[in-house]
Order: C-alpha cells, then sequence, then structure tokens
C-alpha cells in the first residue's frame, strides 16, 4: 500500500516524494530503479532534517562524492540480484548493497513515489542497462549477447571510464569488433570486453590480459545466474580450457605445468631454463615430429603429437619458443 500524507503536503502532479524520514523510517531499499532526482532529494530530506555527525554532513555536502554515490546507487539497483539502499544510523546517513543483517524500520522506494512518473532526465541509459564500468572493468560473455547490446557496453565504457587509452580507435571499424566478440562467444562459450593490462579497451578469449581487473559475467548484468559461478571468474575460463595436446588451438594461451622431463630436454639442447619456470605459455604450432627433433641428442625416432610454445612469465612477456611433447607439458 502506497503510504499518504497530508493533502496540502503532497501533490500528486508535481510527483512530490514522501520523506521517509519524517515518518520514522531509517532505512529506504531501492526496489525499484530511482531517478537521480528522486535519491538526491532523499539525501537532502536527511541534511535539512536531522543532526548528522559533522564529518558525514561535510562528506554528503561534497557535489563530487555524492554523485558517484547516486551513480552508484542507480546501477546497482538494476541488478535484480543486489539490493541496494540508503540508511539513517546514529548519526550518520550511509548507504550499502547487499544482505541487510540487522533490525531497521524499512520502507521500499515504490512505496514513496507515484508509480506512474515519467520523468526522462541524464540518467536515462543507466535506468536502461546495468553500467558495469562503475564498478568492474570487464564483462565476460558467458552467454551469447545482442549485437546492439554489445555496442551499447562499448559506449557506456567509453562514456565512463576515463583511463581507456584507445578510445579513438573505436570510433571506426567497431562494426568488425562486435561480429569478432560474438564469434569468440560463440565458439569458446566465453569472450571477455574489458579495460585490459595496458588500460586500453579490448577484447579476447584469452584471460590473461585482463588479470589486474574486477570482471562480471554478462548473465549477472541481465538478470541471470551466472553459468559457471566462481570467486574467481576467469577460473571458469581456465576451466574450459582444453586439457590436452590433440585439443589445442593455434594462437590459444594455457596455463602449464611443466614436468621434469621438460628440463632434460632444455639442458640437451642448450636452450634457456627460465622456460622451465613458466606457467604460460600461447600455441604457435603443432605437429606430429620425431621425438629426437624435440629432445636432442636422444635415439628415440618415434612420431609423437608435438606444440611449438611460445612461454610467458608472469607478466605476460616473451621467454623463449621452444617444441614440447606431452611428457614435457600439461596444459590446463
Amino acid at each position: 500500500m502506497k503510504l499518504i500524507r497530508e493533502q496540502d503536503d503532497f501533490d500528486w502532479t508535481n510527483n512530490t516524494l514522501i520523506n521517509p524520514w519524517e515518518l520514522g523510517y531509517d532505512l529506504v531499499f531501492f526496489d525499484v530503479v530511482p531517478t537521480r532526482k528522486d535519491v538526491e532529494e532523499l539525501i537532502e530530506m536527511v541534511l535539512t532534517s536531522h543532526n548528522l555527525n559533522r564529518h558525514n554532513k561535510k562528506a554528503w555536502s561534497k557535489t563530487d562524492t555524492r554523485n558517484t554515490i547516486i551513480r552508484k546507487i542507480i546501477n546497482r539497483a538494476n541488478f535484480k540480484n543486489r539490493g541496494v539502499y540508503l540508511i539513517l544510523t546514529d548519526d550518520k546517513l550511509l548507504w550499502g548493497s547487499g544482505p541487510i543483517e540487522e533490525e531497521h524500520n524499512k520502507i521500499n522506494y515504490s512505496n514513496l513515489i507515484e508509480t506512474n512518473l515519467t520523468e526522462s532526465d541524464e540518467w536515462d541509459w543507466a535506468r536502461g542497462s546495468v553500467n558495469p564500468w562503475l564498478e568492474y572493468d570487464g564483462i565476460i560473455f558467458d552467454i551469447e549477447p545482442r549485437r546492439d547490446e554489445v555496442n551499447e557496453y562499448i559506449e557506456m565504457a567509453l562514456r565512463t571510464r576515463d583511463d581507456i587509452v584507445n578510445k579513438d580507435s573505436w570510433t571506426i571499424g567497431r562494426e568488425n569488433d562486435i561480429n569478432s566478440i560474438i564469434n569468440y562467444q560463440k565458439k569458446r562459450n566465453h569472450c571477455i570486453l574489458g579495460v585490459d593490462n595496458t588500460s586500453s579497451l579490448a577484447y579476447s578469449y584469452d584471460d590473461i590480459y585482463f588479470r589486474n581487473g574486477r570482471l562480471i559475467y554478462y548473465s549477472q548484468l541481465i538478470g541471470m545466474e551466472p553459468l559457471m559461478e566462481s570467486e574467481d571468474p576467469l577460473q571458469w575460463i581456465r576451466d574450459t580450457q582444453p586439457p590436452s595436446f590433440k585439443d589445442a588451438v593455434v594462437g590459444q594461451t594455457y596455463d602449464i605445468t611443466a614436468r621434469p622431463l621438460l628440463l632434460d630436454a632444455i639442458r640437451e639442447c642448450n636452450d634457456s631454463e627460465e622456460i622451465y619456470l613458466s606457467k604460460r605459455a600461447e600455441v604457435i604450432d603443432k605437429g606430429n615430429l620425431p621425438y629426437n627433433a624435440i629432445f636432442c641428442n636422444l635415439e628415440r625416432e618415434d612420431k609423437v603429437p608435438t606444440l611449438f610454445l611460445e612461454f610467458l612469465d608472469e607478466d605476460g612477456l616473451d621467454i623463449a619458443q621452444f617444441w614440447v611433447t606431452e611428457d614435457m607439458v600439461q596444459l590446463h
């Protein structure tokens, strides 16, 4: 049921917001996506009607701080599986999201507003789709997106993230990029669009370029449960990678475990022992070669499955290239 105030204190035609703080409520839960104007007004209501802690009031009075919080509230209210709220506790106004553990005199935002509001402002784009770039560095497309959605996420990134260094490169040829993102997702069941380790907006099926960032599943953005949720979103990608040589893909990068035989082969071939310390490698080529073409000076001549790997260090930089066999390196 919607709360009704005295007629002279509430004008339906002006869509006046009910003041929950005057009615004894200490928590407003945003069960529907609010307008920027309403969040701003709820904050002002507290600042003008309650004696807040001096430092807390000063923080809310800063325009940049307040605008940042309002953006986050609107963005998080778009998530179907995450709540967001304003709370008045002791002498402080705070905001939060997620489960509310303590007992509070709570009211839903939808009970404070007229349900047929049609107000439009510069925040309409945020109410239409969740803007992940306010809190995350990239999106894992774990299910196939629409073309217009991919384009919208690209636009959001370019508009939201000031740290992107290659914005100009996205002004032309974007249709081809969108095609590639969708094709990668179809073929590999995932594709990452994100701000990579060099602060460029990029996309790839390889997680190595995004290991320094926070990622979110696309399925979560549209209110679905992720297909393979884990504490580390990138782990799902690693888990889907082929475990054997015959399934390895040229151009793909894998986590690897070096076996003792690899060190013996490196030494026999007088190559860099740094290769043996690598935990990551890219497949440059593959084939069936005589074993002694890989393990130098060995008499064994039978042909075996082989991979030509570019071994990488912990920063993703090249160490050296070396042919290997299945008993030298395990892929993950």
